[in-house]
């Protein structure tokens, strides 16, 4: 087969870099946001409003767009009524 172009084609790479969660003191995404609670002598997770949020966001095909853009306005909503109160 012959090839269309007059030119060689040549590809270079360059060497990805790659990084590594949990091993050098960064904590794993997996696990921010999350607080272990001691309940009736059980460990039980407890997860943070934020990484709720976050975790709305990063389902959205699941759960729906209005559900992850409900979280956030209520969210944000709550702020604003804490800060008026202050």
């Amino acid at each position: 087969m012959r090839s269309i172009s007059r030119f060689p084609v040549t590809l270079t790479f360059r060497r990805s870099t790659g990084y590594r969660f949990g091993s050098s003191g960064i904590p794993s995404p997996l696990f921010a946001g999350v607080e272990l609670v001691a309940i009736d002598e059980v460990s039980v997770r407890i997860y943070s409003v934020e990484k709720t949020i976050a975790d709305c966001f990063k389902y959205r095909n699941k759960i729906g767009l209005d559900i992850a853009i409900e979280a956030l306005r209520t969210y944000q909503n709550v702020l604003r009524s804490r800060t008026a109160r202050s």
